[in-house]
């Protein structure tokens, strides 16, 4: 067997490392997620696919108008994270495959009876910390059993100062 790489070997390579990446901050969060609420994950799903050009976060005081304050937030990957049987604890995580560092928004809650509201009570703004949320919801769209569409958005008042994520995140078709 011939181990040496080829020159078309190159996009593999790094499509590979990405993928790594990707699982090791999953494993990442999940376990932070899992010791902050005693649950081992149960189920991972993948998406592929990019947040839209209203994906943002936004900071600044409690009672500042935040609309000038918006910075872009990029991703091509949606994880979903489900953390019971019945699949209602979930942590959903958007986070930029080939970036060079590790910038994601997750969402965790509990998911209404419909499958489709996601009730967010904490939110990751950064690997490995949650914070409490407040008016936090996440909706996703399916078609024809296919989920097509995750639109999320929560906030964080940490004493003064005010953080808001919205993401609006578009799958790739037939996932």
């Amino acid at each position: 067997m011939d181990l040496k790489a080829q020159p078309t070997d190159g996009p593999k390579i790094w499509r590979a490392l990405a993928w790594a990446a990707l699982f090791s901050m999953v494993a990442a969060l999940s376990a932070v997620s899992t010791a902050s609420h005693a649950a081992p994950v149960k189920d991972i799903q993948i998406l592929q696919g990019e947040c839209g050009a209203q994906s943002h976060t936004a900071e600044g005081g409690v009672n500042d108008d935040l609309t000038k304050r918006q910075s872009r937030f990029f991703c091509d990957s949606a994880v979903i994270s489900f953390f019971d049987e019945q699949n209602r604890h979930i942590l959903i995580q958007f986070s930029e495959k080939h970036s060079n560092h590790q910038r994601i928004i997750g969402y965790g809650g509990t998911m209404e009876a419909d499958g489709k509201i996601l009730d967010v009570d904490h939110i990751y703004l950064e690997p490995s910390k949650a914070l409490p949320a407040q008016g936090g919801a996440c909706k996703l769209f399916f078609a024809q059993r296919h989920m097509t569409d995750i639109v999320c958005g929560a906030q964080v008042i940490e004493g003064q100062q005010k953080t808001v994520a919205i993401v609006a995140f578009k799958a790739a078709p037939g996932q």
